[in-house]
């Protein structure tokens, strides 16, 4: 995630299989995020831009 455009800070529970994410504003919509967290087995549980 960290990896993607827009993204400034991901917090991972591995376990949970579920990350959160904190975008910067105007940057990767929340879609986006939930869709490449999906093709790596995760969920998305919160969404933030600054």
């Amino acid at each position: 995630m960290g990896a993607l455009a827009g993204v400034e800070k991901v917090e991972v529970d591995f376990k949970a299989k579920v990350a959160s994410v904190t975008m910067k504003t105007g940057s990767l919509t929340k879609e986006d995020a939930e869709k490449a967290l999906k093709s790596k087995g995760f969920g998305l549980s919160s969404f933030a831009k600054k």
